[in-house]
């Protein structure tokens, strides 16, 4: 028996929030990558945060990789690192 005593168990039921999409259970999200913030990345490649921001302005050659979502701006760690690498002089 559960804590409510009725014998039934208390269970989450995820629905798609786009149609056709299957949701994400909760034990997964462990596995998506973190999104970090501009300062999350300025304190990465130990920069200020207003260079973060001049990286990703579309009129650079090669602007960093980034997310939007809504007016908020987001960055996948491994694009990050992969542009960090690819602005190595040879």
């Amino acid at each position: 028996m559960n804590a409510t005593g009725n014998g039934h168990t208390n269970q989450i039921t995820l629905k798609p929030i786009v149609p056709g999409l299957t949701p994400i259970e909760p034990d997964e999200l462990d596995a998506l990558e973190q999104l970090l913030t501009a300062e999350d990345v300025a304190k990465l490649l130990k920069v200020e945060v207003k260079t973060v921001y001049g990286w990703i302005r579309p009129r650079n050659k090669n602007p960093l990789p980034h997310v939007k979502l809504g007016k908020k701006i987001r960055f996948k760690e491994a694009r990050v690192r992969v542009w960090c690498d690819a602005q190595e002089k040879k």
